[in-house]
């Protein structure tokens, strides 16, 4: 039924060196829907374990957290204890020294595997405007094409691979620092309904297109008779009518010619 608007999620992809693809599901890598961002206030030395940042708002004990250091590389580890005042104290000392204002992000729990990204953006930290810049959303055959995908720069193209378990997302060029991140809006998975109490993972103005579409799929393997049948697929049928358009975004479709080289 395309993309309801109920299950569409902003995530963010974080910077991580040296790679051009980041897998994205419970189990996979730094990237969250829900996140927070600081910067360091205080230089730190190699080996540093505790952090003075601008602010600790958004961190929690246990908490992924990611430094940016002087070489560009991301330090990733796990936030040890709760943090105090301006001060992180991270599991795994820095690998090399990060001087002040390089960037910190944290998050809790990783994304769901996403079905399909619908729209990209590339976000700068470093900026004094919240300017976005759109990142391409290529297909395989244009990703694979790229000759050097070792080039480092400011992400411009993206390929999704979806997947069974975690998806893999394909970037290019790799980050070069951790100034900026890649924004996602996905559309998630909906819950399974595996317990009684669960409730329906859609609006309520579904639930009864839901229950007649339930009855089609349930009527041949209980021997619903052949008329009968047929009047439950076109209940169904026009109870989705009502509904299918609800969870559509409204907007004007624009059609270009494709200027992009094959």
């Amino acid at each position: 039924m395309g993309m309801p608007l109920w299950a569409i999620k902003e995530g963010a992809v974080f910077p991580i060196n040296d790679v051009n693809t980041v897998s994205l599901g419970p189990s996979g890598g730094h990237a969250a829907t829900t996140w927070a961002q600081t910067q360091l206030a205080t230089a730190e030395a190699l080996d540093s374990t505790s952090l003075g940042v601008d602010s600790i708002t958004g961190f929690t004990n246990g908490d992924f957290i990611g430094i940016e250091l002087d070489s560009g590389n991301m330090h990733w580890t796990t936030i040890n204890g709760v943090p105090a005042g301006t001060t992180i104290v991270i599991t795994t000392g820095l690998a090399t020294a990060a001087a002040v204002d390089r960037n910190v992000y944290g998050y809790t729990t990783k994304t769901v595997r996403p079905l399909k990204i619908i729209q990209a953006q590339r976000f700068n930290y470093n900026t004094s405007t919240t300017t976005e810049v759109p990142v391409n959303i290529v297909s395989r055959d244009e990703f694979l094409r790229i000759s050097s995908k070792t080039t480092e720069g400011q992400p411009n193209q993206i390929w999704y691979d979806p997947q069974l378990v975690r998806g893999i997302l394909n970037f290019y060029p790799r980050f070069q620092n951790g100034d900026e991140i890649i924004k996602i809006y996905f559309q998630r998975p909906f819950e399974d309904m595996d317990a009684a109490g669960d409730t329906l993972d859609f609006p309520q103005e579904f639930e009864n297109y839901i229950v007649w579409e339930l009855a089609a799929t349930l009527a041949p393997e209980n021997g619903v008779p052949e008329r009968k049948f047929g009047m439950i697929l076109q209940k169904a049928a026009y109870e989705k009518s009502l509904v299918e358009a609800f969870g559509q975004e409204e907007g004007s479709i624009f059609l270009v010619p494709e200027t992009r080289g094959r």
